[in-house]
This record gives structure tokens, sequence and C-alpha cells, in this order.
């Protein structure tokens, strides 16, 4: 599970995830998931400066939160923006709001696999 935080202040269009560019990530894939939510601001990008702070998790994991935390603090940065919201939540739903499943703990696994066994 991973957490991420993302601060939108005036600059020169510049997005940093935990102080490196992303410009500079090797993994295209990874780099495509995180700048997608700036594809709605167009050239109000220039404008602003994104810093993302992300921990734990995977790759991919740390991806997708931080893609998360974009896409909000750009909602509540651009206020004015009525339709920002909309396009993001119509295009996918999952920038705005997070995916609540998580895996059940193994510890659980194993008391069902246990009980299961006692009453065959």
């Amino acid at each position: 599970m991973s957490i991420a935080r993302a601060t939108v202040v005036p600059g020169k269009g510049i997005v940093r995830v935990n102080s490196l560019n992303v410009d500079s990530f090797n993994n295209k894939y990874l780099k495509g998931v995180i700048v997608e939510p700036l594809k709605f601001i167009g050239p109000e990008l220039t404008k602003v400066d994104i810093h993302v702070n992300v921990n734990g998790g995977g790759m991919m994991g740390r991806a997708q939160a931080a893609r998360t935390a974009i896409a909000n603090a750009l909602v509540q940065y651009f206020v004015e923006d009525v339709e920002l919201e909309k396009k993001m939540l119509e295009f996918d739903r999952s920038l705005l709001i997070a995916d609540a499943r998580r895996k059940i703990p193994e510890i659980i696994q194993i008391i069902k696999r246990f009980i299961y066994g006692i009453s065959s």
C-alpha cells in the first residue's frame, strides 16, 4: 500500500517525485501513469510546479498513488475550472478515487483453511 502526497505551487512546469524529475525516469510506462493527469490541464502546466512524496508499496503501486495524488491536487488548485474534475472522472474514475481493495492478511487465510479442514 503506497501513500502519496502532492503539492501544487506556482512555478515553471516542473514535476518531481521524491525529489527526482519525472523526465529522468527510465520506465516509460510508469512515467506515463504518473503524468497522465497533466494532460487535462494543457498549457496551464507551464505555470505550476508539482512535488510528490511517495512512501511504501511497489513500483506500480507508487505510480498509481502518485497519479491519484497529482489529480486531486490539480483539482484543488484549479478550483475555478469546474469541468476539470468532470473530465477526469469521465476518463478514469481511479484518477480521483483510490482503489480501496486490499489483500486479505495471510493469517486470516490460514485460519479459514484450518476451520475448513476441521468441518469436513
